[in-house]
C-alpha cells in the first residue's frame, strides 16, 4: 500500500494540511493512532525519524486509504509541549514528542491523548500526565499538568471527584465504552528521583464534557496573592507545578485598565517572575489570575 521495506527511512513531510502522494511519515515505533468516523486513520508521535534525525516526535499524520497527509506537529524531534489555555481549543496548542501514550475515541468521535513518556511544557523529558482532545482541525489542552513526573491522586475508590487523576504514566492500556467513559488501566511511572521504577494495576474512568464543551475547573481560586521579593525585587506567586499564570499590570487602581503583560508556567511551586521593564516597573500594579 505505501512505505519502502528498507529499515530507517526519514519522513517526507510534504506541506502540512496539504494532501500529496509523496507525502510519507518516517519509521517509527511505540507512535498512537485513532480511526474516526471517516475510517481514516490517523497517527501521533512515537520514537522514530523526522527526514533525517531520530528522536521522539509530535507530528501528526492522517491516511485517507491512499495517501499520507502531515496535519499538525513539528517536523523536528525532541520538541516540548505547547500549553495555551486549559480547557480551550487554541491554534498554538501542542501536546510535546512522546512515545507509549494511550489513546480513545468517544462516541462523538473526539480523538483523545493521554500521558506517554516525552517532553513537557518546561522542555523536561518524563512521564506525563497531560489529557488532549483532537476536534479534526486543533488540539485543546483538557486537564493534566504541562510538567512531567506527578504522582498519582486516587481519592475513595469507586468515587468521581474533580482532583482525582491517574498521574503521570507510560505504557498504560486505554479504551472506551459504550456509555461513552474513557478506560485506563496499569502503565508505567517514574519521578527520576528514585532507582525503583512502578509498574502499576489500578483502573480508571473519565466521563467526557459534551462537545464543545470541554473545562476543566481549577482547583482552587483562580486569584493568586503575590508578594514582593524585596531580595530580587521579582513578584511571587504561590501554586503547583504546571500551573499556567496570566499576568497583567496597571498604572492606577481606579481606571480599572489592565493590560496583559506575560504569561507564566510554574515550574516550582512558588514562581518567581519579574517585569522585564525595569523602568516603568516600581511605578505600576500587577494581579495574577490561572488560567
Amino acid at each position: 500500500m505505501s512505505g519502502d521495506p528498507t529499515a530507517a527511512q526519514g519522513a517526507n513531510y510534504g506541506t502540512r494540511n496539504i494532501t500529496s502522494e509523496d507525502s510519507q511519515p518516517g519509521s517509527r515505533s511505540d507512535a498512537v493512532s485513532w480511526i474516526d468516523s471517516n475510517n481514516q486513520v490517523w497517527i501521533f508521535g512515537g520514537e522514530g525519524y523526522n527526514t533525517i534525525e531520530r528522536g521522539l516526535l509530535n507530528d501528526l499524520w492522517r491516511w485517507d486509504g491512499r495517501n499520507w497527509t502531515w496535519m499538525k506537529g513539528s517536523n523536528q524531534v525532541h520538541q516540548q509541549g505547547h500549553y495555551q489555555v486549559l480547557g480551550k481549543v487554541h491554534s498554538d496548542n501542542m501536546p510535546g514528542a512522546r512515545h507509549r501514550a494511550s489513546t480513545w475515541t468517544d462516541t462523538n468521535g473526539t480523538m483523545w491523548l493521554y500521558g506517554g513518556n516525552g517532553w513537557d511544557g518546561s522542555g523536561k523529558r518524563g512521564e506525563l500526565e497531560d489529557l488532549w482532545a483532537w476536534n479534526g482541525s486543533d488540539w485543546n489542552w483538557v486537564n493534566g499538568r504541562a510538567t512531567r513526573s506527578h504522582d498519582a491522586v486516587a481519592g475513595l475508590q469507586s468515587q468521581p471527584e474533580a482532583t482525582n487523576w491517574p498521574g503521570s504514566l507510560g505504557h498504560a492500556t486505554s479504551w472506551s465504552g459504550e456509555s461513552g467513559k474513557l478506560w485506563l488501566f496499569g502503565g508505567f511511572f517514574w519521578n527520576g528521583d528514585t532507582e525503583n521504577p512502578g509498574w502499576f494495576n489500578n483502573l480508571w474512568s473519565y466521563e467526557p464534557a459534551a462537545p464543545h464543551e470541554i473545562t476543566s475547573p481549577p482547583k482552587t481560586s483562580p486569584i493568586l496573592t503575590l508578594r514582593f521579593d524585596r531580595d530580587s525585587m521579582a513578584l511571587v506567586m504561590k501554586g503547583e507545578p504546571g500551573e499556567r499564570y496570566l499576568i497583567e499590570s496597571t498604572a492606577s487602581l481606579g481606571a480599572n485598565q489592565w493590560e496583559s503583560v506575560a504569561q507564566v508556567i510554574a515550574i516550582k511551586e512558588t514562581t518567581l517572575w519579574l517585569d522585564p521593564n525595569t523602568s516603568t516597573a516600581p511605578f505600576r500594579f500587577y494581579r495574577a489570575t490561572r488560567q
